[in-house]
């Protein structure tokens, strides 16, 4: 579902975000979570504080009314002496003629009255009639409201009257609090103990000093609780509550100093909180989501910081719940926005990335195809001549085998029926660790096709996965051991293929349990794996093609139209390693000159020509130092609907760089095999001719000319087999050529090839000697082959020459052939060693023997024969002949 959005999405949010949270506190909802923070902030109090200053509680013990009233006369009258601002009783003492004894002592005096309401369901209680009567000032005493359990608050009136520590307050002419501020919350920043406290003892003992009493406001009442419930305030909790006179105390002291904790307006807060809100809003776009919630984080504690300075030395709280509040909320709802938005992208990429995977057809991963087995016989079948084969694989928890996939034959071709690996010749095979002939068939014999069998194991990691069965030709195995090397490859890397296939089955299975799921938080349905899954199918493809560029013998380099490099292929690194081209650093300005003789002035018109004509351009390029063009340079304009900048129609530049030295060989190999055919068909022609010239003449006898005639007729079928050859040659196809080879001019490349070895050679004191007549006929074969030949025989000579001695190489011209004679004095090694290594029976000592090998079976296939001898302390001699054209 796609996320929509208003181009005024912010203001909405950053609107109805804070309106809604004010709504919440105007409710009263934020309530309780203002209240714990306050309580909470409260309490971390910035040091030590001094005691209450206005205020003096006096502790008349848990029973005040058992106390004599000529006591409550001597503490009065001590505490007025003192210089007290007021004396108040938080209680209502018993009257009697005893107290007050005096109108003066009387008048000095507030006592604390229950409510009307109280008082008239309460008989016992004092009346206040009756106080007044005496002259002593009452006022009604409130129980402070209580919010989930904790008392902050304070009301200031009650019945309409200012309740007691108001009018003690005003004793002291701190003023009245009328109109709007009925109720204040109490500051308690003074933490426990605040409130100084004396006994009623030592008021009537004598044993207070002036300095503790003169103008503060005297509480006389139960200070210990005594069993007695007491009030829990921010700072006296479960285990500590305050008795109801200490709260009075210090609801008296907020008041005498005017620092009652106070809140913002409900006006000021909204704005307060919509600029938060705007300010927030900016900030989340700009940042991740975990830089957000660490923005988050860092302004809660913020708050939290803020709250605490301002109520310590302000005695003002802001409204810090709703600040948690709303950023909590601005941080869910933009990381869901975001989330949303994200998922929606991920649903166009997926989307479009299927089409396009879908589109360019690519073929599904080894791991999740159900048809493994089918791409396994495709790759054993293109690779292997294979008359027909059958994969078996293990029956999971049992030591059998069942049959998978067959290819020219059928399940029932197999005529071995128990299918227990544990048993003959599975066992045989396993314990030979390869492939293993059987001379018992197992699969059925066909009649019309001669074969020969195989059996081989497919084991990684010590576990059996499977089995491979086949049959191949007698003809494949003229080279036994090489074939059966191939085969155990192969057999080793597809048993590992199917063994991590079956882990990875496992794996996933495992992972996508629902169980599992859940218990990783990922249960339902999962978008990113969706997607996930996609972009490994396109990073596939991407890799294919990047292996393709990669493995491309064309040299190339891609720029964009501000001439910077985008991507640089195998070929041409290797090119600018070997020619100092500093291609990253290079514009394709630079490039260009630097490949070619133009100045920069003709390379900007190329370039031009380029971008403007939308045509490509080819020109040769010289690279190797000594003139020669070797390399085609073809500069390519790359256009499409996606260019990187919508102002031009092209994306960039691909510069490439073929190289054409093999075309040069061949135009060379072309002109040295012309001169070849002229010069033989002008000796034949100019035999023929002076044959001829003599038998025209009088002067040859008759025996003569019969001599002349026959070698005259020789020469003509010799020319007509001659022009047979190489109009077979000329009319080749091109694959017979690059397979049978064609003819090749053979005395001028050994001649470089020794030439190329000269100084290994010379390094080790070894001489080169070249035994050849001055002409040679042409012969069949691949330029690249024979070279590869010629160099691996002297190399192996070289490496086995004993120092100071001669590495010979004669060429002989024989009937319809050449042959190549190559020797050394060397070391040499058993003559059955070397005859083992070559035919590939054996395990090569050295990777030189393995290439012989391989050049040997190329002489076969263009008709010559290699042979080679070896005498312990001698040396080696090699001799190959190859067909020459008649």
């Amino acid at each position: 579902m796609a996320v929509r959005v208003s181009r005024y999405g912010a203001i909405f949010l950053t609107i109805s975000v804070s309106l809604g949270v004010w709504l919440l506190a105007w409710l009263g909802l934020l309530r309780p979570a203002d209240g714990w923070l306050y309580d909470h902030l409260t309490r971390l109090r910035p040091g030590i504080s001094a005691a209450a200053e206005r205020v003096l509680l006096v502790d008349t013990g848990p029973a005040p009314w058992r106390i004599e009233p000529v006591q409550w006369n001597t503490a009065a009258r001590t505490l007025q002496e003192l210089g007290a601002g007021a004396v108040v009783f938080t209680f209502s003492p018993p009257l009697s003629d005893a107290f007050p004894d005096s109108n003066e002592l009387a008048a000095g005096l507030l006592v604390a009255v229950p409510p009307r309401a109280v008082a008239q369901s309460a008989p016992p209680w004092p009346l206040e009639a009756d106080f007044q009567q005496r002259g002593i000032d009452t006022a009604p005493l409130a129980v402070p409201r209580a919010e989930a359990g904790i008392h902050r608050s304070a009301d200031l009136q009650l019945e309409g009257r200012n309740v007691l520590v108001v009018a003690a307050s005003q004793r002291l002419g701190a003023g009245s609090y009328s109109g709007s501020n009925t109720s204040v919350r109490v500051n308690f920043s003074g933490g426990r103990d605040w409130i100084p406290v004396v006994s009623l003892q030592r008021v009537l003992s004598g044993g207070l000093i002036p300095e503790l009493v003169r103008g503060r406001v005297v509480l006389l009442g139960s200070v210990e609780l005594s069993g007695a419930a007491g009030l829990y305030t921010p700072v006296h909790g479960d285990a500590d509550p305050v008795s109801l006179t200490e709260y009075q105390g210090y609801l008296l002291e907020t008041l005498l100093n005017h620092n009652d904790v106070r809140s913002p307006s409900l006006p000021v807060t909204l704005l307060f909180l919509l600029l938060v809100a705007a300010v927030s809003v900016v900030a989340y776009q700009r940042l991740s989501f975990v830089m957000s919630l660490r923005m988050t984080l860092v302004l809660v504690g913020l708050y939290a910081l803020t709250g605490w300075l301002f109520l310590q030395f302000a005695a003002l709280w802001i409204p810090l719940a709703e600040l948690v509040l709303m950023q909590l909320l601005l941080f869910a709802t933009l990381s869901r926005h975001r989330q949303l938005s994200s998922e929606d992208a991920l649903q166009e990429v997926l989307a479009d990335t299927r089409s396009w995977v879908r589109g360019h057809m690519l073929p599904e991963d080894f791991y999740e195809s159900s048809q493994h087995w089918a791409q396994i016989i495709t790759l054993v079948d293109q690779s292997l001549e294979l008359e027909r084969l059958i994969f078996l694989e293990r029956v999971p928890a049992e030591h059998r085998v069942r049959e998978v996939k067959a290819l020219r034959c059928d399940i029932d071709d197999i005529d071995e029926r128990r299918r227990d690996y544990e048993r003959a010749p599975y066992s045989t095979a396993m314990e030979q660790g390869g492939p293993l002939q059987l001379h018992n068939a197992y699969l059925k014999t066909q009649t019309d096709t001669e074969e020969i069998q195989y059996l081989v194991p497919l084991i990684f990691a010590g576990d059996v996965v499977g089995f491979w069965a086949f049959g191949v030709a007698p003809q494949r195995l003229e080279q036994r051991g090489q074939f059966e090397t191939v085969v155990r490859r192969f057999a080793n890397q597809i048993a590992e293929l199917l063994y991590h296939r079956q882990q990875w089955l496992r794996d996933q299975a495992a992972e996508r349990g629902a169980l599992a799921r859940y218990l990783r938080l990922e249960g339902g349905a999962s978008l990113n794996r969706l997607v996930t899954d996609a972009i490994k199918s396109a990073e596939r493809r991407r890799e294919l093609f990047d292996a393709v560029l990669r493995g491309l013998d064309t040299a190339l380099v891609v720029y964009d139209l501000f001439g910077r490099v985008l991507t640089v292929n195998s070929a041409m690194e290797v090119l600018v390693q070997k020619h100092d081209l500093p291609v990253y650093d290079m514009t394709a300005l630079d490039l260009l000159t630097r490949l070619t003789d133009m100045t920069r002035t003709q390379a900007r018109q190329v370039l031009n020509h380029l971008v403007l004509q939308m045509q490509p351009m080819r020109m040769p390029v010289a690279l190797t130092g000594d003139g020669k063009q070797n390399h085609l340079l073809v500069v390519k304009p790359l256009s499409g609907e996606d260019a990187g900048a919508a102002a031009f129609d092209i994306s960039g530049l691909m510069f490439e760089l073929a190289d054409v030295s093999a075309v040069s060989a061949l135009c060379s190999l072309k002109e040295s095999v012309v001169e070849q055919y002229v010069w033989q068909m002008r000796n034949d022609v100019e035999s023929i001719q002076m044959g001829t010239d003599l038998l025209l003449s009088d002067r040859p006898s008759a025996q003569q000319r019969a001599r002349v005639s026959e070698i005259v007729g020789a020469k003509l079928k010799n020319l007509t087999r001659f022009l047979d050859r190489v109009q077979k040659d000329v009319r080749a196809p091109a694959q017979s050529i690059s397979r049978d080879g064609y003819p090749l001019e053979t005395l001028s490349r050994v001649q470089n090839i020794i030439a190329e070895l000269e100084t290994a050679a010379a390094a080790r004191a070894l001489r080169i000697v070249l035994e050849a007549p001055n002409f040679i006929n042409l012969v069949i074969a691949q330029p690249a082959e024979f070279d590869k030949l010629v160099r691996n025989v002297l190399e192996t000579l070289l490496n086995d020459a004993a120092a100071d001695t001669e590495i010979r190489v004669r060429i002989r011209l024989e009937p319809d052939v050449v042959t190549f004679e190559l020797s050394n004095a060397g070391f040499g090694l058993p003559d059955a060693d070397l005859q083992r290594f070559l035919s590939g029976t054996g395990h090569a000592i050295s990777e030189e023997f393995r290439l012989l090998h391989e050049c040997s079976a190329a002489l076969q296939v263009w008709g010559g024969e290699f042979k080679a001898s070896s005498e312990v302390g001698r040396g080696f001699r090699f001799e190959f002949s190859i067909p020459a054209v008649a």
